[in-house]
């Protein structure tokens, strides 16, 4: 699965991770016990060098939505956690003990957030490493590509998952002639029916499978009666069982 265009939110995400750059200097002259007008200069600049090394292509994978990015930031948390209550705890500094407690809420917050975001329906389909599409929900999805001045043709798209922020949507099989070649610049009109339901809205895309055999669409110009309209949808297909 690849990005074709990066959400807000992880851009977000990054920035959240690189901002325990600067802090991993101030984290030294804590440890140091040092004196503002007198500040160990090297180690702080060490310190934020090797922070940066690691969490630089850390944020650069969540960025573009890795999972596996998120996970491995945990470890490190865990791992300076760790080390720095210990260091605390042996050295009886008062002040790094109180550090490490607020950093470490920062880095949970920071962590959940990140987890939340990476869990978007148009991001996340909840296929494993094995399968060749997502598990399908008992819903259908025509989309229809927004051309100005030109016809499109529909395809009936299965649903994967779907929530109030956007949707998954998948073809059990590669399409012999895809709708449209897949552009960050793209909008697509979504077409959900359930029963007597029936809901319309836009959406542009975020994440595409290979092979163009599904795409994550974030979606996008709702109005208030739009949004409100989706979310009694959207808790009438969890009412039924139908998202996981």
């Amino acid at each position: 699965m690849r990005l074709v265009s990066l959400p807000a939110s992880l851009w977000m995400s990054t920035l959240l991770v690189l901002f325990f750059i600067p802090l991993a200097g101030l984290q030294t002259v804590v440890t140091l016990r040092a004196p503002w007008w007198n500040l160990p200069v090297k180690p702080i600049q060490i310190w934020i060098i090797a922070s940066a090394l690691i969490l630089f292509p850390v944020s650069i994978w969540i960025l573009f939505g890795k999972k596996w990015a998120h996970q491995l930031l945990g470890v490190l948390i865990v791992t300076w956690v760790i080390i720095s209550s210990s260091i605390a705890v042996v050295s009886q500094n008062f002040w790094l003990g109180i550090f490490v407690l607020v950093t470490t809420l920062y880095w949970w917050m920071t962590w959940n957030f990140i987890r939340n975001e990476l869990n978007r329906s148009y991001l996340n389909p909840q296929m494993k490493w094995f399968q060749s599409y997502p598990e399908p929900l008992h819903l259908f999805c025509r989309v229809t590509p927004i051309v100005e001045g030109a016809r499109s043709e529909s395809v009936v798209y299965r649903v994967a998952r779907i929530d109030e922020d956007g949707v998954f949507v998948f073809l059990k099989k590669p399409p012999i002639q895809p709708q449209v070649q897949v552009r960050k610049s793209n909008r697509f009109q979504l077409e959900f029916t359930l029963g007597n339901r029936k809901v319309v809205l836009v959406g542009r895309p975020v994440a595409v499978l290979d092979r163009q055999m599904g795409m994550g669409l974030k979606f996008d110009g709702e109005s208030p009666d739009q949004k409100k309209v989706l979310g009694d949808f959207v808790a009438l297909i969890r009412g039924g069982g139908y998202v996981a």
